[in-house]
């Protein structure tokens, strides 16, 4: 009966708007490239940046940009990729198979050029990137905002478009480089090799590290907005991802011996501001479907899951009523469950569990899902301390030991990858030579990076890895590799003649 009523609160849940202003920016012609909805309002760039607050309204449309009001909406920057780079990976599969039909392609890697959900991981990044376009073409215009807010704003919105560019060349390889407005320089661009793209990333983020402060002073110590440390981690990833190891340790270097930044125990570590988190988003108000990976990778029914309760929901008199409340639509994979040593915190602190009865086919075999976000009450609607994490030390720690490795220096390597075992409760590393700590750091990747940015997606493809292992899963038969990219979406290239399929698609 409690879970039955869990059901019931949780379809009458009314979620609040995630934020609570999205300015109208002026995104003319932008159909031409890439169909989106018109903006709400249009307003003169004299009047967005007269002052310096209107002037920060206007990034906070791009901020906002990033979260979503719909339940069902997700999308490369608001956390979704953690749902397709998991199924497009080893990490997570579906629980009830075909049930989530638009999921199930992603899952057995046979997506098709109709595909409509890759339109989620292009449309919105780019709605990012021209409205940070406009934001940036108006602050160099504006003679009324400050010095200040004008080089802190900028640093924020190139951060944001070399994220959003990062995010789409790993989802979809070679995409349109769009760093202006002009209407008809944007309307018929094709595809920009993914170097090029990377060789913007890396101009945008070595600018929004010189111009960004090192503090969060300007958020009220708010971890919502990036600071200069932020834009130093994402370019070590930007510099990893293109194999400039020397660059990677460098600026890995730059946050870590900043002092700023602490790992926390496995339980702090998501919190709102925890001393780990270089940049979290941030909406008005957290409830749980406002993070998609908890829509997807937790149970509707969690917080009605008490251990009290195991002997009643898997009673398989009940089981068929219950099971799609008490389990997860994407569950953590075997290899994954099992890529956790004995004594592992993390296991611990970020993955839960689900009994099942006890009768066949289920045997009280428990299905293992992501819990990294202490989701708030689906009931009452009270937030939970949670933000969405973007940016966290233990990454840049690991960027680091891995460009230490690349370049030969295994001692150094082996000590910051025994810093975030450590922190595991696991000992030190018995990884000895270059290869085997290569190896090490891939797996210490895997067990702390799952569930968050499609982490392990990426890092098998750029680790050239994937084949081998996505291949040899029996749900990805026939196994083709052109499915390591996502269609671009049809309607994009519908509309712009110049913007070509992905080959096999």
């Amino acid at each position: 009966m409690r879970l039955l009523m869990t059901k019931a609160a949780i379809m009458n849940f009314n979620i609040k708007p995630i934020y609570a202003l999205c300015l109208g920016i002026c995104l003319s012609g932008c159909k031409k490239l890439i169909e989106i909805d018109a903006p709400i309002n249009t307003v003169g760039t004299e009047i967005v940046f007269a002052t310096d607050q209107k002037a920060k309204d206007a990034l906070n449309a791009a901020y906002a940009l990033m979260f979503t009001e719909d339940r069902t909406n997700i999308g490369a920057l608001n956390g979704g990729l953690t749902v397709a780079g998991g199924l497009l990976s080893d990490e997570m599969e579906l629980t009830f198979g075909t049930q989530l039909a638009d999921m199930y392609p992603y899952y057995t890697s046979k997506m098709l050029k109709e595909d409509g959900l890759s339109a989620l991981y292009w449309i919105k990044p780019y709605r990012v990137i021209y409205t940070v376009n406009s934001v940036l073409e108006g602050l160099a215009s504006s003679s009324t905002i400050s010095d200040s807010t004008r080089k802190r704003l900028t640093g924020e919105a190139k951060m944001l478009r070399a994220f959003s560019y990062f995010n789409l060349v790993n989802c979809f390889g070679d995409v349109p480089l769009v760093t202006i407005t002009d209407v008809n320089k944007n309307m018929s661009l094709g595809r920009s090799p993914v170097a090029n793209i990377y060789q913007q990333m890396e101009a945008d983020l070595k600018e929004a590290v010189a111009l960004l402060p090192d503090n969060y002073k300007a958020t009220g110590n708010n971890k919502a907005q990036p600071n200069k440390y932020a834009a130093a981690a994402l370019l070590a990833r930007v510099y990893l991802y293109q194999e400039k190891w020397a660059d990677a340790r460098a600026m890995a270097d730059v946050v870590i011996n900043s002092g700023n930044y602490a790992l926390t125990t496995p339980n702090k570590t998501f919190e709102a501001n925890s001393n780990e988190a270089l940049w979290q988003l941030q909406g008005a108000t957290v409830y749980m479907d406002q993070l998609p990976e908890t829509r997807y990778v937790t149970p509707a029914a969690i917080l009605a899951l008490q251990p009290d309760m195991e002997e009643m929901y898997t009673d398989m008199s009940i089981w068929p009523d219950v099971m799609q409340l008490v389990l997860p639509q994407l569950k953590l994979s075997t290899a994954m469950v099992n890529a956790f040593e004995p004594g592992d915190e993390r296991k611990l602190y970020w993955t839960n569990r689900t009994l099942t009865p006890v009768e066949e086919p289920y045997n009280k075999v428990p299905v293992w899902y992501a819990y990294k976000y202490m989701i708030s009450d689906a009931v009452t609607g009270t937030p939970g301390n949670l933000n969405l994490m973007v940016l966290r030390l233990a990454e840049v720690y690991l960027i680091r030991a891995e460009a230490l490795a690349q370049e030969g220096k295994v001692a150094e390597a082996a000590a910051d990858l025994d810093v975030i075992r450590s922190r595991a409760g696991l000992s030190n590393t018995t990884a000895a030579t270059k290869q085997d700590l290569l190896n090490a750091i891939l797996k210490e990747r895997q067990v702390e990076l799952f569930g968050e940015w499609a982490h392990r997606w990426f890092d098998l493809k750029r680790t050239h890895k994937a084949t081998a292992v996505l291949s040899a899963l029996p749900y990805k038969q026939p196994w083709s590799d052109h499915t390591l990219l996502m269609p671009v979406p049809m309607s994009e290239i519908t509309s712009n003649p110049k913007l070509a399929p992905n080959p096999g698609y």
